[in-house]
């Protein structure tokens, strides 16, 4: 094995100028937001000071006798996503800082004619308007103000916690936004020698040495690709549903489940499944596929997990009729089951939801037919809830090891959870707002991904590498305003990965691409300190599989 260097650098601080110490794109709290409703009245006409390195937005209050202090939320939007999370007809600007009072009472003192002001300013360059908007429930108020360029901003109450202070840095190149995994390594070009496959604009593609192309050509949609272990087979889920793309729908759409062979010949149906076939996944035999299915397609979902043989065909041979394969393993009690992972060729690992929230991960032994919940000893540490939700489990080659991106109960964003065969919790990864799994190396090392902060605009990220014992090295560190997606380990050290240029509207840091985002794939061998981009795409690139 080889030692990784750290070719990229570590973090600089956000900016050199002391005048921004706490400037950030993250999202930020003023006040407690938990301590409860407040009534109070705007006491002046909002105004803007410019300063050498900021402008500062000041907001004042009269506060009603017996009052909590003013609480509020910030967070920096662009146009995009600022129409599509508060509904509203357009945006004042490229991007808005969107700042809310969720407890603010709708009451007598709310009641100025400064709430319904709308102030333009001439003499800033980065504030340009500002605007209030009042909910329709008993309390609640938003402003938003008009940024020019994106650039980080501190909010914070005044000592007497009258007075609300929002500065935002007068040059947007004061963030330094490095982002270092699309930024191409000089030396040799990287060269990618095992074969990709991907799904883009509802189509099986395939990528190797001698080009791109696509596998699958129909007029229906694939979705949820699997390749085999020894990459000989690819298997997919295919709408049944001509002319709709499921990308553009939030309906149930009837599928099946297909294989083929790498090369695109030989496509067969092997299972119908209803409605909403996903997650199929190869056992490291190649022998059989497990995969999800709703089978009814009534809300609220319930899918549950099947295997059928991949030698088995649907079509009775002379007829058109189909054959009934496979066996639903795992069903009901409540749970919606999702993400099966083989841990060996007679166990499985998966997640479940149920309409209540529980969320857990299940192994299903399937000798016996015994599932076991795993989750429950997880979430549960010395009589306090840690986890509300689990994501599907990704399971190490040899099977001896589960990566698992977990959610938190008292606090936003996820950890990552590393577990052995058996479902025992082994450690937990808590850096930062969010860390998730990228891909299991052939070695047992794993790659993974940690967000510093909640933020809706940017993703900062540090890329590690856990050794199989248990090493973790910092070898990329980046800001970007696009997301990581997908990710493969390849070759002894490699890392084969999405690049996003959009996220979906909310908080980076889960694996959530903007449906319809131009997307580039790249290839980076940190040991050899190569990196480039091998394809460019307008839209979306998820399911890459190697």
């Amino acid at each position: 094995a080889h030692a990784l260097p750290t070719s990229t650098p570590l973090p600089p601080t956000p900016t050199s100028d002391p005048a921004l110490e706490g400037f950030s794109f993250c999202t930020q709290d003023a006040g407690d937001l938990e301590s409860g409703r407040f009534s109070a009245t705007i006491s002046e006409t909002v105004e803007v000071a410019v300063f050498p390195a900021f402008e500062r937005l000041t907001i004042g209050f009269d506060m009603a006798e017996d009052s909590v202090p003013v609480s509020a939320r910030a967070v920096l939007l662009s146009e995009r996503d600022f129409l599509q999370l508060t509904g509203e007809p357009f945006a004042p600007a490229d991007y808005v800082l969107l700042i809310t009072f969720p407890n603010w009472l709708h009451d007598g003192a709310l009641e100025s004619p400064l709430i319904n002001q709308s102030r333009v300013f001439t003499h800033t360059s980065m504030i340009r308007n500002v605007g209030f908007r009042l909910s329709d429930d008993e309390a609640g108020a938003t402003l938003m103000v008009a940024i020019q360029h994106p650039s980080i901003y501190r909010m914070a109450l005044s000592h007497d916690q009258k007075q609300l202070r929002v500065e935002v840095a007068r040059s947007a190149s004061a963030a330094k936004m490095t982002d270092a995994l699309t930024t191409p390594e000089p030396q040799e070009a990287a060269t990618l020698t095992e074969p990709l496959f991907f799904l883009l604009d509802g189509d099986v593609w395939r990528m190797d040495p001698t080009g791109v192309v696509s596998l699958t050509q129909s007029l229906e949609d694939e979705t949820d690709l699997a390749l085999s272990h020894d990459g000989q087979m690819v298997a997919f889920c295919r709408s049944q549903e001509p002319g709709i793309s499921l990308a553009e729908t939030s309906f149930a759409v009837p599928g099946s489940l297909w294989i083929m062979k790498h090369d695109g010949t030989n496509a067969r149906r092997v299972a119908e499944t209803g409605v909403n076939c996903a997650d199929p996944v190869f056992s490291p035999d190649a022998t059989k596929l497990a995969f999800s299915l709703d089978e009814t397609g009534i809300a609220p979902e319930s899918r549950s997990i099947k295997i059928v043989p991949v030698a088995s065909s649907l079509l009775i041979p002379g007829t058109s009729a189909l054959t009934t394969t496979g066996q639903v393993v795992a069903r009901g009690g409540g749970w919606n089951r999702f993400g099966p992972q083989w841990v060996n060729d007679a166990t499985l690992a998966y997640a479940a939801s149920a309409p209540d929230g529980r969320s857990t991960i299940f192994l299903l032994d399937l000798a016996n037919g015994v599932e076991r919940d795993i989750g429950s000893d997880i979430q549960v540490m010395q009589d306090r809830y840690r986890y509300d939700t689990f994501m599907q489990p990704l399971v190490s080659p040899d099977g001896q090891a589960m990566a698992v991106e977990a959610l938190r109960a008292d606090e936003p964003g996820a950890d990552l959870l590393l577990l052995d065969a058996s479902g025992t919790e082994q450690d937990v990864i808590d850096r930062g707002y969010w860390t998730r799994p990228l891909a299991w190396g052939e070695d047992g090392s794993l790659f993974y991904v940690t967000t510093g902060c909640e933020s809706t605009l940017v993703q900062n990220y540090e890329v590690y590498h856990r050794s199989s014992r248990g090493r973790d090295q910092l070898i990329a560190v980046g800001t970007t305003m696009g997301t990581l997606g997908d990710a493969v380990a390849t070759g002894s050290n490699g890392l084969v990965y999405v690049v996003a240029a959009r996220a979906q509207p909310g908080p980076h840091g889960p694996n959530l691409a903007a449906r319809a985002s131009p997307s580039e794939i790249w290839f980076w061998d940190p040991v050899q300190e190569t990196r480039r981009m091998l394809f460019r795409a307008q839209n979306s690139i998820t399911e890459m599989r190697r």
